[in-house]
């Protein structure tokens, strides 16, 4: 008699332990006697066990014992897991629309930026020297490398003391404001959140704030500065001195594109949700790697 290729003999084991396990909790389920399972290989699962897992066939999920995700540190994991992958499909059905506005025409008139919106600069460094900051009181001030993806990004920012930061009222921002770099490297700009209302504008930054938002819309401003022909404008105003440099005058001169109000929000929803999505992408593949480590450690052990 031929041998049997191992291959179809693992598949033939497989489906024997399947069986055997089908059998199992059959015979348990006759007799009325709760199923315990078969170490490493079934469980028996009710639907009140299933739901808070959002009904996943995942079996490993359910396993008793050390192949199974069920320590405190896999279910957080997991559970972020899938919330963040609910997150990413809605930002991309999200996306797939905002692309079809996008490709609409713009239908702008175009307007210089002094005319709708308030462009100052920081305040000045005789004002709020750098040994006057402190690390743990006061004020935060956004400095230009804050900047970052559209946002200001500052775990321990510098701050400015109290008595100081009042004196500086003229320099608070506020939601919606939209900063840009104007000294050194002409980094993206950003749009200010509300958790950073009444931070204070640093020196080496330039605060654009809409005058009238139905007029302009605030991130539809930042999304045109952050394009392409929006970089383009600010680098033709860069001074090439010791530190490259641009005023706020250069800036307010600048003209824009600006369409329809009803045309700006529906770019701004597109926009925003083409942004999410990036977060949204960003965030599940960070998810994703958590997940993983946390199988390899439950697997192998060790503290990383």
């Amino acid at each position: 008699m031929p041998a049997l290729p191992s291959s179809l003999i693992s598949s033939l084991s497989r489906q024997a332990d399947i069986l055997r396990a089908w059998r199992s909790f059959l015979d348990d389920r006759a007799a009325g006697r709760p199923h315990p399972g078969i170490e490493g290989l079934s469980a028996a699962v009710t639907k009140a066990v299933i739901r808070p897992e959002s009904y996943s066939l995942n079996t490993a999920e359910y396993l008793p014992g050390p192949m199974g995700l069920r320590a405190p540190d896999a279910e957080a994991a997991r559970a972020g897991l899938g919330a963040t992958y609910s997150r990413a499909v809605y930002c991309r059905r999200a996306a797939e629309d905002a692309a079809v506005v996008a490709s609409q025409p713009l239908g702008a008139q175009i307007v210089r930026l002094g005319d709708v919106c308030d462009v100052k600069a920081g305040y000045s460094y005789s004002r709020l020297r750098a040994e006057e900051r402190s690390d743990e009181q006061g004020v935060p001030i956004v400095l230009p490398r804050h900047l970052r993806d559209g946002r200001i990004v500052a775990d321990k920012p510098p701050r400015a003391p109290r008595a100081t930061a009042k004196a500086l009222k003229d320099y608070w921002l506020r939601t919606d404001d939209v900063l840009c770099v104007r000294t050194g490297a002409l980094t993206a700009p950003a749009i200010v959140r509300p958790t950073e209302t009444d931070w204070l504008l640093s020196t080496n930054l330039l605060r654009l704030r809409v005058s009238d938002p139905d007029v302009l819309n605030p991130y539809y401003l930042y999304a045109y500065l952050r394009s392409a022909a929006g970089t383009d404008r600010m680098k033709a105003f860069v001074r090439a001195t010791v530190t490259a440099y641009v005023t706020a005058a250069d800036v307010a001169a600048m003209e824009i594109p600006l369409p329809p109000q009803a045309r700006q929000q529906s770019l701004v929803a597109a926009l925003r949700a083409l942004d999410e999505e990036v977060v949204a992408a960003r965030d599940l593949a960070a998810r994703v790697a958590e997940t993983r480590d946390v199988v390899v450690r439950r697997l192998f052990g060790g503290a990383r």
